[in-house]
């Protein structure tokens, strides 16, 4: 009787360590995605940059479409690898509570199967909750930086052609509008750093509050048990 008391501890033991590394792969999977973002966004403030001041300096119209399509192409590819990424995260969790699950029944705990399946529904809830606001995140930033590109395109366009007959004012305002553009993409650059810099603090908060979940649920079932 005693040998099967402790072997039971030690079952729930191992599998509150699984579930261990069941959040740490699920962080680790978000945390990539958000550098994933991140690296995707630096890309498309570079590219505004450059197409930008081309079309400032060329008033060039053929331009702001390539620009437009670049933009929607580069945000498309950026949501397909967000869900890409959460797909994988959902399979990787999934797999490893039917292994747990497996080795549960097999060792017949009743215990440490609500346990699991507790801690198992609190990383899913906690993966759906990060989830939804790397998205929710990305999506306002992509929104944005849109806003503000179409606000200084349409200004200059207006500027330039409201300036075409003087030929230094009309470089006076092109170098105006390069400026703006140039402090209004380092200002969405710097709300995109901000906010990931917020993630991930929440994420190291739900990391340190799961675990102390599970090794107090660990000590006092394996109190209780013992």
């Amino acid at each position: 009787m005693a040998v099967e008391v402790v072997f039971v501890f030690v079952v729930e033991i191992v599998a509150a360590s699984v579930v261990v590394v069941e959040v740490v792969i699920v962080v680790v999977l978000v945390q990539l995605s958000v550098v994933v973002i991140v690296v995707v966004v630096v890309v498309v403030v570079v590219v505004v940059v450059v197409v930008v001041v081309v079309v400032v300096m060329a008033e060039a119209v053929v331009v702001v479409v390539v620009l437009v399509v670049v933009v929607v192409v580069v945000v498309v590819l950026a949501i397909v690898v967000v869900f890409v990424v959460v797909v994988v995260v959902e399979v990787v969790a999934a797999s490893v509570l039917v292994v747990v699950v497996v080795v549960v029944v097999m060792t017949e705990a009743v215990v440490v199967v609500v346990v699991v399946e507790v801690v198992s529904a609190s990383v899913v809830v906690i993966v759906v909750v990060v989830k939804a606001v790397v998205v929710f995140v990305f999506v306002v930033e992509v929104v944005a930086a849109s806003v503000v590109i179409v606000v200084v395109l349409v200004q200059c366009s207006r500027s330039s052609s409201s300036s075409s007959s003087s030929s230094s004012s009309s470089s006076i305002v092109k170098v105006q509008n390069v400026i703006s553009i140039v402090v209004g993409l380092v200002l969405v650059g710097l709300e995109v750093v901000i906010e990931v810099v917020v993630i991930k603090i929440v994420v190291v908060f739900l990391i340190v509050i799961v675990g102390g979940v599970i090794v107090v649920v660990a000590l006092v079932l394996g109190a209780i048990i013992l």
